[in-house]
């Protein structure tokens, strides 16, 4: 029978270390809890958790036959079926917890199960640096360092970035169950090498970052547990494979944009040199951090500075391999932080970089090389003042960490903290625009949305936007005009067709509008087409044949749309509001009621319920409606003057119908 090295096992050990053990896994679980602890209350961002999560129509509402679709296919440019299959699960747990007959995605369902499994890392990293340091108080030492780092905040707090936890859940696992395999003495337990093989695969099916773990893997077989490369790299050969195929698998996913597929190799060295100073940077100063510095290639190659930080990691590389023997687990470490963070440096040319090459979260699984740098330092001698000031550090990292989650916290403080790092963040001031237009703030949404221009004129989501900011202030021409270069740039957009359509309606082109509006419908329907399981896409056909006076057609595509997901609080609007234009009040106060239980903060579904209600001579509960309104966005003019007339007894204006949301 095999023996085994008892590094990794609580079963033989003293109950005076058994106690230290126990105090430790406490003290990590009680300081994560504590430093991220306001992540659980916490909204949904339109920073991809809409295509991922809430907006998804594969999640909302999840079925076991949509959660198949992401097996069987990439999604959004991703083959990541392991983190929509646990969205799904979370989906269905929100909907059960949730109000009867009302399955509504809840943000604090995601948000605590990503601080979970955040938590099961922190443990995860523990046990492994126990089983490699041997040092209960240098491994605790180094697991609170990749707790409660700033660096981690982006992957915790953020919804869509579960996709990593998983990653480094699965990718922990494995390297921990491959390590006691290569320690057992005597028969190899192929058993663990299988498992850890297995746990691999699902670490690479979470995120394909995972790609990077067989060398990782290596680095500690070699260093840590002195086994000779040569049979390390065999035993790893099918993880090398495996690794191989999903790059491929990848790359044919999420096509490379040219911009950035011609970099040349020199300048990627460039790039991946900065990216890694970047990164050592951020370790030793924690400071305005965000969710998009804009250090894409191109503006890496325009500063000379880059030169100094790529020049100033090779230093560090050197340096590393000429103390390998003096401080041989320094030296590991940080090999550990390179390799992990080798496939998204640079190097090798990814999707993201068309924004930025680096991004906290790329840290996430690299910040076990901190931690077992500082597990090492820590099992040094040392006096007993070194001690104190390491608790000291650890904690003042904690309370940066617990003022950076509050910048996640919804859009509008995300993007504010975007733009206060990276002014010229080109997702960062779309976003904040959206927000800012919705909120009523108009000129403050069109600084974003110029800000954007300056700098890429043919923008289509910024002209686009600003036409659609132009037609709700009633500047008809210029919205024009905006919607017309959003055109030039993609003349497929069904939206940009559309609200040329409003535009030129506002100027009383109608001939022109209505065949705008016709092109539109033609390009949703081709989008339906395309993309069936697309409730929104439902809607916003519904919307352009209700507006070319396609009524029941109109009404027929709505309910499909609701059909397909009956929590799309656009499609109860737009239903509703039709039922109102067609004389069927109590119909259509029941369809907005159902909008704003869905959406309680859906200023345009609240004023048409209070017009609805204003038909119907309900003064007092059309006054309520618009004030709810008015208590989300106080400058919505329609709002204002439907609650004016409530003041004034008049008989309500008949709603218009809805827009593309």
């Amino acid at each position: 029978m095999a023996a085994e090295a008892s590094s990794f096992s609580p079963r033989h050990l003293p109950r005076s270390a058994k106690t230290r053990q126990l105090f430790s896994v406490l003290l990590l679980i009680l300081a994560t809890a504590f430093v991220f602890r306001d992540v659980v209350n916490h909204d949904f961002v339109a920073w991809d958790d809409s295509i991922h999560v809430y907006e998804n129509p594969f999640i909302n509402p999840p079925t076991l036959n949509k959660t198949l679709h992401f097996w069987k296919q990439p999604h959004e440019g991703l083959y990541i079926p392991v983190t929509y299959s646990v969205w799904s699960g979370l989906a269905l747990l929100s909907s059960i917890t949730g109000s009867p007959g009302e399955p509504i995605l809840r943000p604090r369902v995601f948000h605590l199960f990503n601080l979970l499994i955040h938590m099961c890392n922190v443990l995860l990293v523990f046990a492994l640096l126990r089983g490699l340091l041997l040092s209960e108080g240098a491994s605790c030492c180094g697991a609170l360092l990749f707790a409660v780092h700033p660096a981690q905040v982006e992957s915790v707090a953020w919804v869509s970035e579960l996709k990593g936890l998983l990653c480094a859940f699965f990718a922990l696992l494995a390297i921990r169950a491959y390590v006691s395999f290569a320690q057992t003495i005597g028969r190899p337990a192929w058993w663990k090498w299988l498992l850890a093989l297995v746990c691999y695969l699902l670490a690479l099916l979470s995120k394909p970052a995972a790609v990077s773990l067989p060398a990782i893997i290596w680095l500690l077989d070699c260093g840590y547990l002195r086994n000779s490369q040569r049979k390390a790299t065999m035993t790893l050969l099918p993880w090398v494979v495996l690794a191989a195929a999903f790059v491929l698998l990848t790359r044919q996913a999420q096509p490379v944009p040219e911009s950035v597929v011609r970099v040349s190799l020199p300048s990627r060295l460039l790039v991946a040199g900065d990216a890694v100073s970047f990164y050592l940077s951020k370790l030793t100063l924690p400071i305005r951090l965000c969710a998009d510095y804009g250090r894409d290639p191109q503006y890496v190659m325009q500063h000379r500075w880059s030169y100094l930080f790529a020049g100033v990691v090779l230093l560090l590389m050197v340096l590393a391999w000429g103390a390998r023997k003096r401080f041989p687990h320094l030296a590991l470490a940080f090999a550990v932080f390179l390799v992990a963070l080798l496939p998204v440096s640079g190097l090798i040319p990814f999707a993201y970089q068309q924004y930025s090459t680096v991004a906290d979260r790329y840290l996430y699984l690299a910040m076990l090389g901190p931690a077992l740098a500082l597990g090492a330092v820590v099992t040094r001698p040392m006096n007993y003042g070194i001690p104190c000031l390491l608790g000291v550090a650890l904690g003042l990292l904690g309370y940066v960490s617990h003022a950076q989650v509050a910048y996640w916290q919804n859009d509008f403080a995300l993007n504010e903290r975007i733009l206060a790092v990276n002014r010229r963040s080109i997702p960062g001031n779309n976003n904040l625009g959206i927000t800012l237009l919705s909120s009523g703030k108009y000129e403050q949404a069109a600084r974003c949305y110029r800000t954007i221009l300056s700098a890429l004129p043919g923008d289509y989501k910024a002209n686009l936007n600003m036409g659609k900011l132009r037609i709700e202030q009633g500047r008809y021409a210029e919205a024009t005009s905006f919607c017309s270069r959003a055109l030039g740039t993609s003349p497929d957009a069904p939206e940009a067709h559309y609200h040329l359509a409003r535009a030129l309606e506002g100027q009383g082109e109608m001939a022109a509008a209505r065949f705008e509006y016709l092109q539109a419908a033609t390009y949703f329907e081709k989008e339906r087409a395309v993309k069936p399981a697309y409730f929104s896409s439902m809607n916003n056909l519904a919307i352009a044949l209700e507006r070319i006076g396609e009524k029941a057609e109109a009404r027929r595509h709505y309910l499909w749309a609701l059909q397909i997901n009956p929590n799309y609080a656009h499609g109860w609007l737009n239903l509703g509001a039709l039922s109102l234009t067609e004389g069927r009040v109590a119909e259509g106060i029941t369809c907005l009621q159902r909008a704003v239980r869905l959406k309680p903060d859906f200023v345009e579904a609240w004023t048409n319920l209070g017009a609805a209600h204003l038909a119907q001579g309900d003064v007092e509960e059309s006054a309520i409606s618009y004030r709810r309104a008015l208590e989300f966005n106080p400058s919505y003019a329609p709002a204002r003057r439907g609650l004016e007339r409530t003041r004034q007894h008049m008989p309500a204006k008949q709603p218009s119908s809805g827009e593309p949301q």
